[in-house]
């Protein structure tokens, strides 16, 4: 990897997000732009290979994306905080797709939806 991509980083970036673990970012410094885009490759690239979920995980990783989330690192109500009314709107017809502790946090803020 370059001089500003050290892997240990990355794959502690993709193990917080993958297996929705925070605790995976303690001890890290600054963490760079490079490794972040690192580790964004690698979550997609590994849940687009999970079809069909795959790609509607990939939607909702969209959505917080296009809210300026880095998720990694945020507890579920922290997420959800920073959400507007349209990604929240994205996210209900995702919801299948998000991962288990942010359907709860869903739940608890908005309802189950209809499915």
């Amino acid at each position: 990897m370059s001089d500003n991509i050290h892997a240990e980083v990355v794959d502690a970036i993709v193990k917080a997000w993958t297996a929705l673990d925070p605790s995976a970012l303690q001890g890290l410094s600054e963490v760079t732009r490079e490794e972040k885009e690192a580790a964004d490759a690698l979550i997609l690239e590994a849940f687009s290979l999970r079809q069909p979920q795959g790609e509607a995980f990939l939607k909702v990783y969209e959505v917080f994306q296009d809210a300026g989330l880095k998720v990694a690192g945020m507890s579920w109500p922290e997420v959800f905080d920073r959400l507007d009314d349209s990604h929240i709107a994205r996210l209900r017809e995702l919801y299948p797709a998000i991962p288990q502790g942010g359907r709860a946090e869903f739940d608890r803020r908005f309802g189950r939806p209809d499915l």
